[in-house]
């Protein structure tokens, strides 16, 4: 085992989520503990050229919706929530998905594609987390979650947990 997925015990299984695909999304990377998926398309708000959405290594634990809000609110509580040097801050957010579940995210500012020439201006980036078949599930999205919520509703009303 390679990666994210390498414990260092042979044998040792993984927590490794299963969800349907939202339309336009492909998988690119999938391992034991690990998923990586791209958009078929840029940014909806024209920002960026590629959305990325990554399950983060060890981004799955047993818990409930509160679980999840911790997880985030821990965030919160370890970044400032005040902009430095004109920059904007990072929002802390609960989206209520159309299927009922809760999303809790830290959106912040992200740099990468401005400082590689292909934004004009600062783009965003979001770890979130929910609950789904009794655990918390972690991902970090290479852009703001608010504007995915018909997506990210169909991977977290799908989401189950396996052992692989």
């Amino acid at each position: 085992m390679l990666g994210a997925c390498y414990t260092g015990l042979e044998g040792t299984q993984k927590l490794h989520p299963s969800f349907d695909l939202p339309e336009g999304w492909t998988i690119i990377d999938e391992r034991p503990g690990y998923v990586a998926l791209v958009a078929d398309h840029g940014s909806k708000d024209g920002r960026v050229p590629t959305v990325k959405l990554e399950l983060i290594p060890a981004g799955i634990e047993p818990g409930d919706e509160d679980a999840a809000r911790r997880l985030i609110e821990a965030r919160r509580d370890g970044f400032s929530v005040a902009g430095q040097d004109g920059s904007p801050a990072n929002e802390f957010h609960t989206l209520e998905l159309t299927s009922g579940v809760s999303l809790f995210a830290d959106i912040s500012p992200n740099t990468y594609w401005q400082s590689h020439g292909a934004s004009d201006e600062p783009t965003w980036g979001s770890v979130f987390a929910y609950s789904a078949d009794g655990h918390v599930i972690n991902f970090y999205l290479s852009d703001r979650v608010d504007l995915y919520t018909e997506e990210l509703d169909v991977i977290a009303r799908t989401t189950l947990i396996d052992r692989k």
